[in-house]
């Protein structure tokens, strides 16, 4: 099985591929959260984020055979989640943010929950960025609402257009 563990800000074409698979192949894609690693404590916050390396895609890879216009399925068999998560408070995002100060939460996860305090919810895992390349120009990890590129749950069923 191949095993991705690098990461990409961009979808670019002509980015050099870590790896190359056949079509059908099971691939393995360790990713990293929204923020890359950078928020690791609650004193960590939105303000000390280096916004360049922020919500990485793991890639690129090749796909054998596949070129400009085809259609890539892609079936996300399982994801697993790390122990902990993050949620931050932002500036410029939501009608309260005046009013707030930068903060940062680390929340457990343990046995599929989530732990905020004396609260707890059941996990919904999703992988964050996924997309193709798209052949005439290089587009950030971030713009992930066009037609190349999406964020996806489990057991979901992907038809990339290149």
């Amino acid at each position: 099985m191949t095993i991705l563990d690098q990461w990409s800000v961009k979808f670019q074409p002509d980015a050099e591929p870590v790896a190359s698979v056949v079509s059908g192949e099971i691939v393995q894609f360790n990713t990293v959260d929204c923020f890359n690693g950078q928020i690791q404590s609650e004193r960590d916050t939105m303000a000390h984020l280096d916004e360049s390396s922020a919500n990485p895609a793991t890639s690129p890879l090749y796909v054998e055979g596949a070129e400009p216009g085809d259609v890539i399925a892609v079936d996300i068999l399982d994801i697993r989640v790390a122990d902990h998560g993050v949620c931050c408070t932002m500036t410029d995002e939501g009608p309260y943010w005046p009013m707030m100060e930068l903060r940062s939460k680390i929340i457990p996860i343990r046995e599929g929950y989530a732990h905020f305090n004396d609260v707890k919810w059941p996990i919904d895992p999703m992988i964050g960025v996924i997309g193709t390349a798209v052949a005439d120009r290089e587009v950030p990890t971030e713009w992930v609402k066009e037609k190349h590129s999406g964020e996806r749950a489990r057991s979901a069923s992907l038809y990339q257009d290149q």
